[in-house]
């Protein structure tokens, strides 16, 4: 292997990854954080809905209810 050869061994091993990476990214982090973002909103988030809403706990208080505390 000659030196010359190192910078273009490092991106040819190292681009396949950032690509796996991204990719990986896309498809779980995305949903997790519309789905968070979705139970902590007051506004739906839908197409056609542009408003962000307000934060709020509000959906979870009735996960603490002596109701729901059965269910489980």
């Amino acid at each position: 292997m000659k030196t010359g050869d190192a910078p273009r061994n490092y991106w040819r091993d190292h681009v396949p990854v950032a690509g796996i990476s991204f990719v990986l990214f896309v498809l779980c982090f995305i949903p997790v954080i519309l789905v968070t973002w979705a139970s902590l909103s007051t506004a739906v988030p839908r197409p056609g809905n542009s408003t962000l809403g307000h934060f709020t706990l509000a959906h979870f208080v009735s996960l603490i209810t002596p109701s729901a505390a059965t269910a489980f």
